[in-house]
């Protein structure tokens, strides 16, 4: 890989968040298919980006490659960020879909907002003290093959160390063998698990020590 191929990681900006979106949804049709999304507009998937650089915009990272953004990860050092931002944002993201922006149906919105209640209502869940995370990794199918999904993690990693965090948390579905063998390849290890209408989620901590060790 010459130096104009290899991976820039850098903060993402509000000016990404349709370079985000497009990214997500070519990463994880399948998933997109099981939630019944297959019809979602962009704007939604834009939307729910800007709510998590909102939170923490240090912790929105991005992999571009020839200056164009082929992979991005989000890793808040404190989880909860996450929801009282998108409680700000909820009228407008309750405005455009009441009026149609989203594509979602009613059904399908109810869902979703079931599975995120089944995250969220219990206090006692595998790593439930762990409030720093990799939300979200994701790599457009352009970029794979270049490294981007490791150097994006040790960028998420070097991050989150230097925020003081002493264990991060991820969820991942049992069945995703390749992403469980780079958690664990990374030392990441299983805790338990966790579940919502889909089936269950191997929750997976790494231990990253104290700020002085």
């Amino acid at each position: 890989m010459g130096e104009a191929d290899r991976p820039v990681i850098r903060r993402a900006g509000a000016q990404d968040m349709a370079d985000v979106a497009e990214i997500y949804l070519a990463a994880f049709p399948d998933s997109l298919t099981d939630l019944g999304l297959e019809g979602v507009r962009p704007l939604a998937v834009d939307d729910v980006m800007a709510i998590c650089l909102d939170a923490e915009p240090e912790g929105f990272l991005i992999a571009t490659i020839d200056g164009r953004p082929a992979g991005y990860v989000i890793c808040p050092s404190e989880a909860a960020r996450i929801r009282r931002a998108g409680l700000r944002r909820l009228p407008t993201i309750a405005w455009r879909w009441l009026t149609g922006r989203y594509g979602v149906g009613l059904r399908v919105a109810l869902r979703l907002a079931r599975e995120k209640l089944m995250f969220w209502r219990h206090a006692d869940l595998p790593g439930a003290d762990c409030p720093a995370r990799i939300l979200s990794l994701a790599v457009h199918p352009r970029g794979q093959g270049r490294g981007l999904g490791k150097a994006l993690m040790a960028a998420a990693l070097a991050y989150l160390g230097a925020q003081g965090a002493t264990c991060v948390r991820l969820e991942v579905r049992p069945d995703n063998a390749p992403a469980r063998h780079i958690y664990e390849k990374t030392g990441f290890r299983s805790v338990g698990q966790v579940h919502d209408t889909r089936g269950p989620w191997e929750v997976m901590i790494l231990e990253l020590g104290s700020p002085d060790g």
